[in-house]
């Protein structure tokens, strides 16, 4: 379906479709929402006498993330939750490693997955190594 924007072309409409095509091929959920929140991996203050903070410092930024969307693979998206599948996807260059999830099924509606996540800037493999 194509989409016609008017006006400024500044703002972004929706989500990207490769993108999210890519995610849906590899956790089973084609994304409608993806929130990604960024704060530092580790933070250190250095204190004086009075235990006021005289010193700071903060690593690189770690993401985490919330996705919310619709359930394509279900059987690909068990196997994520259950720490059977790689449990990584790829977006704006970063590699995303799932957490954790839910699914939510409802009688009227299309079957929806939550998922949550992180993404450290020093990890780049998608794949992972099986430790057992």
């Amino acid at each position: 379906m194509a989409v016609r924007q008017y006006g400024s072309q500044s703002y972004k409409f929706g989500f990207n479709d490769p993108a999210a095509l890519a995610i849906a091929s590899s956790i089973g959920i084609q994304p409608q929402s993806l929130t990604i929140d960024a704060e530092p991996e580790f933070e250190a203050e250095g204190k004086n006498l009075y235990a006021e903070t005289e010193a700071y410092a903060r690593g690189s930024a770690k993401r985490t993330f919330t996705m919310e969307g619709y359930i394509m693979d279900a059987i690909l998206f068990e196997n994520v939750l259950d720490g059977n599948a790689s449990a990584t996807f790829v977006f704006r260059g970063k590699v995303y490693i799932v957490k954790g999830g839910k699914q939510t099924v409802k009688n009227n509606e299309f079957q929806m997955g939550e998922t949550t996540g992180v993404s450290f800037p020093k990890i780049t493999d998608q794949t992972g190594t099986a430790l057992n």
